[in-house]
């Protein structure tokens, strides 16, 4: 059995944060955010930013046809860095049989030394050959 695993690390020297992806060939979230002054995780994969019933209402509100029901997978992923405590994140959510059927949400989450919390978001279809 052969797996890919993509690798990627944004590291924030002004505030001494880490963030880490790892992808492999499925759907999920694989995002973790370090503080780097006492290595404690500010974000781990699958808490509640990665928990599809949390995004999906939001997804719904706008695509009626994108429900739970018509959900094929998501990917969770960390973009980089726009400023030193802000980091950009990708949610690619993908449906069977639906129009749209790839919705991206793009945000911009606050990283501190203990918190994760999202400032800016647009959601939307994805571009052709997105």
């Amino acid at each position: 059995m052969n797996i890919r695993v993509a690798v990627a690390i944004f590291f924030a020297i002004a505030t001494e944060t880490l963030a880490a992806q790892h992808t492999v060939p499925s759907d999920g979230d694989y995002l973790w955010v370090f503080s780097l002054r006492d290595g404690k995780a500010v974000r781990h994969p699958d808490d509640r930013l990665g928990d599809p019933k949390v995004f999906l209402p939001r997804i719904t509100r706008r695509f009626p046809a994108c429900t739970e029901g018509a959900l094929f997978r998501y990917y969770l992923i960390g973009t980089g860095w726009q400023a030193p405590n802000e980091l950009k994140v990708r949610t690619d959510v993908r449906f069977y049989h639906t129009g749209p059927a790839d919705i991206l949400i793009d945000a911009v989450y606050s990283v501190s030394d203990h918190g994760f919390k999202r400032i800016k978001e647009t959601l939307g279809p994805a571009p052709p050959n997105a």
